[in-house]
């Protein structure tokens, strides 16, 4: 069990953590962990009262496989709500999900799955401060967040390798409860909007010795969004697939490493 206690300079608690925890080792190099949460936190002069539970697990029930996964659940803040709400808590699922397949020494997959969502809670009105509508119901999505990675990686020759990766993002939320401008990092009114996009990056590397290599690489990019023409253009919000294409790279890179 941890326990964490923070002070500001006014002798105030702007926070606290209580996580107890249980893990259990098994052969195969299997972990299995379970640990809950209770945790207070102050944030923009409002207290949040929050609390969450987590499973993981490793393994690697053979030599070529390796297995983990996480899940978590509980409450936690919606930090960037749509004005003119305050921030509150909701209902958070944090997941994630992983595998590694070596079935040759040349070949090796990693599989990386990430979601996250924020959902308000089952009591629309158990918030801290009170500032979600009653109008809310239950169970509406605040913001939803889905990453995948695909990454291959051959070994043709002891010179020439292969690596291609294929990565997915897909941000969906609702603006009457989310600002995800200020979310994302941007501003009222910028241009990050919800969005899917799928990128595949493809490297080719011939590699004489360490320092002296050839690389051949192709990166392209989909999207959802499309510019509608005017003065100024527009981006209206995203549907459907990405697969409106964003832009195209093909490079070549050589080095070479001058010996003395």
């Amino acid at each position: 069990m941890s326990e964490l206690v923070n002070w500001d300079h006014t002798g105030r608690v702007v926070d606290w953590q209580v996580n107890p925890a249980f893990q259990l080792e098994l052969t195969r190099q299997t972990t299995l962990s379970i640990s809950r949460a209770e945790v207070y936190e102050l944030f923009d002069n409002i207290s949040f009262r929050k609390h969450g539970t987590s499973a993981l697990l490793f393994t690697q029930p053979y030599t070529w496989l390796t297995l983990a996964g996480r899940y978590a659940w509980g409450t936690g803040e919606n930090f960037f709500p749509a004005a003119p709400l305050l921030p509150f808590l909701g209902s958070q699922q944090l997941a994630n999900f992983g595998f590694t397949l070596r079935p040759a020494a040349r070949f090796r997959f990693d599989e990386t799955y990430i979601y996250s969502r924020l959902a308000t809670r089952v009591s629309p009105l158990a918030t801290s401060n009170g500032s979600l509508p009653v109008a809310v119901s239950p169970g509406q999505n605040i913001f939803n967040n889905h990453l995948m990675r695909s990454k291959l990686n051959y070994q043709f020759t002891k010179e020439f390798s292969l690596r291609l990766i294929v990565d997915y993002n897909a941000t969906l939320a609702n603006p009457q409860l989310l600002d995800l401008q200020t979310n994302l990092g941007s501003f009222d009114g910028g241009p990050a909007v919800p969005t899917k996009k799928l990128t595949p990056d493809i490297l080719f590397t011939y590699l004489l010795h360490p320092g002296t290599a050839i690389y051949f690489g192709y990166t392209d990019g989909y999207t959802n969004l499309h510019l509608v023409p005017g003065t100024p253009p527009t981006v209206p919000p995203a549907t459907g697939s990405p697969t409106i294409p964003t832009g195209r790279i093909v490079f070549v890179k050589v080095s070479y490493l001058f010996r003395y």
